[in-house]
């Protein structure tokens, strides 16, 4: 391939590409003939990995990758360790549970022994509010009722008009 050509079909396939603008240019290699590869518009992905060396080394044409490792064997020591970690903080869990159902019987206990004198203290208070109803004091909601000494467009608030 010449020159030539080569720099024409470099212009050729940047003239596909529109995402800058209708007569945006840019450079890509060559496509060989019969690549499996797939065609991508403006440029071709790359791929680098690093060899025994420490080099970075081009790896040409990838379309796609998938990365496979292998992890490393743990440490016996470590194992037994975070096995005994594991447990005790299973324990700890455990202790956590047994002493909030102590403390849940507690409180179920103290709010039964406590029911009765609530239950008094509710009677005491619908017989104070059923009297309040009986003097026209509030509703059968319990909202209070506004003063009969002024017409209901008047401010509840202060003394009322003189007429």
């Amino acid at each position: 391939m010449t020159s030539t050509s080569h720099i024409l079909e470099q212009i050729d396939g940047a003239l596909e590409d529109w995402t800058v603008s209708e007569d945006a240019m840019r450079s890509q290699p060559p496509r060989e003939e019969g690549s499996s590869g797939i065609p991508f518009q403006g440029f071709t992905p790359a791929l680098y990995i690093e060899d025994e060396a420490g080099e970075w080394q081009e790896v040409g044409r990838v379309s796609s990758s998938a990365l496979h490792f292998e992890p490393p064997e743990i440490d016996p020591e470590f194992a037994r360790t975070w096995a005994r970690f594991r447990e005790s903080v299973h324990q700890a869990q455990i202790a956590r549970a047994r002493q909030a159902s102590e403390l849940f019987e507690v409180i179920a206990e103290t709010l039964r022994r406590m029911a009765p004198a609530v239950e008094e203290d509710v009677r005491a208070v619908d017989a104070v509010m059923q009297a309040a109803q009986k003097a026209g004091l509030c509703d059968d909601r319990g909202k209070p009722l506004r003063p009969r000494d002024r017409p209901a467009w008047q401010s509840p608030y202060g003394p009322p008009r003189r007429r």
